[in-house]
């Protein structure tokens, strides 16, 4: 593991992976961290009189691996977020499409109750010409027979 901790800018960085972490209990004296390959340092801020101490070696992470277990928290619930948030996306996106398909299924079903009444009007249109003939043809029938009656034919 790669490790860089960064007092003044509360940063954590864990193999390249960087997060803002509580560093408010970490000695204002110490500027940074430093772990890699199993060894590592520690940085010290200058003192007032701008004197800076030399890096001090530090052969395990011991006290500082505390703020390795808030950089995994605090990137464990930022995946947890994200991953929230690309589901309600997912969600957003599934009832979107949930509603275009119900539209396109209450178009569809209006499309076919049209063409059922069409094809239904357009029967009843045959039916009416047929009927009509039928009963101008009786008509014609009836005023042949009107006509021979009247004159005295019939």
């Amino acid at each position: 593991m790669k490790l860089t901790i960064v007092r003044a800018d509360s940063i954590v960085i864990v193999d390249g992976v960087s997060a803002t972490v509580d560093l408010s209990d970490l000695s204002t004296h110490i500027s940074a961290v430093q772990w890699a390959d199993g060894r590592g340092w520690i940085e010290f801020e200058p003192d007032a009189r701008g004197v800076q101490d030399a890096n001090l070696p530090i052969a395990d992470l011991g006290r500082f691996q505390v703020y390795v277990d808030r950089h995994a928290i605090v990137v464990a619930e930022a995946r947890v977020a994200e991953t929230g948030r690309r589901i309600e996306a997912a969600e957003r996106k599934a009832a979107e499409q949930k509603a275009r398909d119900e539209h396109a299924a209450a178009l569809a079903a209006a499309q076919a109750e049209a063409e059922r009444a069409a094809a239904a009007q357009a029967e009843e249109r045959v039916d009416a010409a047929e009927r009509l003939a039928a009963l101008e043809a009786q008509n014609a029938a009836l005023e042949a027979r009107l006509a021979a009656l009247e004159s005295g034919n019939g």
